[in-house]
This record gives C-alpha cells, sequence and structure tokens, in this order.
C-alpha cells in the first residue's frame, strides 16, 4: 500500500480545503480565487488581503476562458414542402350588361301562293278550266279526238279568256271569266279573244 508524506497529505488536505471554499465562493458570486502556498508546500485559503511572507499566492479563475468559434458547419438539407394552403376565396361576379334596344321590324314580304289544286303548277281549278301558276289558261277535252287532252288558250287553238289581270299570288278565287283579288275586290270578262277585264271594285 503506497504511503503519503506529512507534506503531500496536508498539501491534499488544504486543496480539498480551498475546493470546498471555491464552490462557496462560486455560489456567492466571486470571479476568482486566491491561495497561499508557503516553502514546504503547505497552501491556505486566502479570502483578502495578501499572502504573508515567504508564501507564494496562486490564483484561479472559477469560469474558464470562452473557446474559439468553430468553424462554420455544413449547410443542412432542404426541409419537406409545407401542406398545400387553403382555396382563396371566389371573386365577384361582374355585374351584367344592359340589354340593347330592340331592333326595327323587318318589311312585310310577299303573299305566299295561294292553296293549290291537283299538280303543283296548277294554281286554281274550275270546270274544265285550269289556271296555271306561270298564269296560262287551259281546257280539258277540247280536242277529245287528239293528243294531249290539254290545250292551252291562246285565241288561235282555241277562243276563251287567256290572261288574269292581278299576280297569281294576288287571286283569292278564281272562276275562269270572274276572279276575287286578295284587296277584296271583283273582276270580270267576256269570252271573246282578245278580251280585257274590268275591275268591278270591292265587294258589297
Amino acid at each position: 500500500m503506497q504511503k503519503f508524506s506529512p507534506i503531500t497529505l496536508g498539501s491534499l488536505c488544504i486543496l480539498s480545503a480551498v475546493f470546498g471554499v471555491w464552490a462557496a465562493s462560486r455560489a456567492a458570486g466571486s470571479e476568482e480565487i486566491a491561495a497561499c502556498v508557503s516553502p514546504s508546500g503547505l497552501m491556505r485559503y486566502l479570502a483578502s488581503g495578501e499572502c504573508r511572507r515567504g508564501e507564494t499566492e496562486l490564483n484561479w479563475n472559477i469560469q474558464g476562458a470562452r473557446g474559439e468559434k468553430g468553424e462554420k458547419g455544413d449547410t443542412g438539407d432542404t426541409g419537406e414542402p409545407g401542406p398545400k394552403g387553403d382555396t382563396g376565396e371566389r371573386g365577384d361576379t361582374g355585374e351584367t350588361g344592359a340589354q340593347g334596344e330592340p331592333g326595327p321590324q323587318g318589311e312585310r314580304g310577299e303573299p305566299g301562293a295561294p292553296a293549290q289544286h291537283g299538280a303543283g303548277n296548277i294554281a286554281f281549278i274550275f270546270e274544265d278550266y285550269l289556271l296555271k301558276t306561270d298564269g296560262t289558261v287551259w281546257v280539258a277535252g277540247a280536242n277529245p279526238g287528239n293528243n294531249p287532252p290539254y290545250t292551252l288558250i291562246d285565241c288561235i287553238s282555241y277562243s276563251g279568256v287567256t290572261n288574269v289581270p292581278v299576280p297569281i299570288s294576288k287571286i283569292i278565287s278564281w272562276q275562269y271569266r270572274s276572279l276575287l283579288d286578295e284587296e277584296g275586290n271583283y273582276w270580270i270578262t267576256g269570252n271573246t279573244c282578245p278580251h280585257t277585264w274590268q275591275k268591278l271594285g270591292l265587294l258589297p
């Protein structure tokens, strides 16, 4: 078992006492610890004043000096994207424009052709007479022994009414020698070629 000299043991005791005082001083807010060491190696705590003649004063800082600032570390990895933000509110709808003025009324169209009888090109039929949409007048069976069975009335092949005084589209009723137009005028004509129509005026 190792043995220690009285001086060494005394120094250890003094060091223990010094560190105990250091703890108390640190608690009291002192920044430095002072001790006096004799030529024989004995150490005592210096609370105030100066060491005795022949003693050596030793001082310790309660807190060590701050170390130098280390090198800047590497840039950290990029963080994960944050959560998606909430959808913004919808903006107000713009005002509806004013309604435009109505356009002018269009002109009245021409009256349509009257109801037709028989084939599409026949405007009126009266007894054996036909008034076609082109204004020509035909008679059926004028020459039974010859073909075709219909004859155009033209004052040469067959004497009779060959025309009308108003457009076909304006005729309401046609009875060969008389007709009624859309304005209510009554017309008559004779059976001689050439012949003219007489306008009797509005019906009573």
